[in-house]
């Protein structure tokens, strides 16, 4: 009773902070018979004589594109690191990502095709670099992520979920046209998308694989090295979180796979905001920028030059 009390009130708050007015323009594309909105921020210095890197953020359930844009803070990053920020809106607050469970997906929406009509419009509007396409999402948004990761691979250079894992039905039929880079960050006290992997009993639900297993799905398809390096980034402060990373190499076409675990960290985007109370959603960690590493790991592994 309790559980649902708590998820019933995630219901309330989490729609309140998702909305507002965006600071980012909004425009509007066709998939699937549908309108979809999506958000575009562009760096302060940008101009078309440039090729520019593309990065999707990409909302979790109940959320929207301006919500996602001001709980990770990434305008502010992009406009600092020369990024354009695109945060789509999904159908009904959520995502077809692949588990079976969303509102999206029961729907029948596409939003592989949705992202793939997306970018074709943002190449017609933008000077984009097409090797330097990527994608990040929280939760409902980080399962979409690796959705992108096994059916758009050919456009999307590299993929970041933050807490989510590789769900077992996509894990099933996963079949990227090349390999892929991926890194996932996710907390081990998550209690929405449960690090240890299995039924998620809140949220959308779902079987999932655990972190780590989702890690070493995603090497074996990279064909990289079993065994990780592994290392810990430890905290800051004494009321901070330590970070243990887990980075595999060896991969074809020099891809890699990493997993960042924050240790006590819940369902959040480290050194973003902290969306919902804590006894809600967990810790949001201080001692890591989620922004940072992701933006380090995609400029290492832009998509790879076509051959003639």
């Amino acid at each position: 009773m309790r559980k649902f009390a708590i998820f019933l009130l995630a219901l309330m708050v989490l729609p309140t902070i998702a909305c507002g007015v965006s600071p980012n323009p909004r425009f509007t594309v066709e998939s699937g018979g549908r309108t979809r909105n999506y958000y575009v921020h562009t760096p302060k210095n940008y101009n078309s004589a440039s090729r520019w890197p593309l990065v999707f953020v990409i909302h979790g359930r109940l959320g929207t594109g301006p919500g996602m844009a001001r709980i990770a803070r990434y305008d502010a990053f992009a406009d600092s690191d020369g990024i354009i920020a695109v945060y789509p809106d999904g159908i009904d607050h959520s995502w077809a990502d692949g588990r079976g469970t969303s509102p999206a997906e029961r729907a029948g929406v596409d939003d592989v095709a949705f992202f793939s009509a997306l970018l074709d419009k943002l190449e017609a509007s933008y000077s984009i670099d097409p090797s330097r396409v990527y994608a990040t999402g929280l939760s409902n948004g980080g399962f979409m992520s690796y959705d992108l990761a096994c059916n758009l691979a050919a456009r999307i250079a590299a993929v970041a979920p933050v807490a989510a894992t590789f769900s077992v039905p996509l894990s099933q039929q996963c079949h990227p046209a090349r390999p892929i880079s991926v890194l996932a960050i996710h907390g081990t006290d998550d209690p929405i998308v449960p690090y240890a992997g299995g039924d998620m009993k809140r949220g959308s639900g779902g079987m999932i694989l655990s972190a780590t297993d989702s890690a070493k799905a995603w090497a074996r398809l990279d064909g990289c090295s079993a065994d990780p390096k592994q290392d810990t980034l430890p905290a800051k402060s004494p009321e901070g979180l330590d970070t243990r990373r887990e980075i595999y190499s060896g991969c074809k076409q020099n891809v890699a796979v990493a997993l960042y675990s924050v240790v006590g960290g819940g369902h959040t985007w480290p050194g973003g905001k902290q969306y919902l109370p804590q006894f809600l959603v967990g810790k949001t960690s201080r001692d890591l920028d989620a922004n940072e590493v992701i933006w380090q790991f995609f400029q290492a592994h832009p998509l790879p030059a076509s051959k003639p």
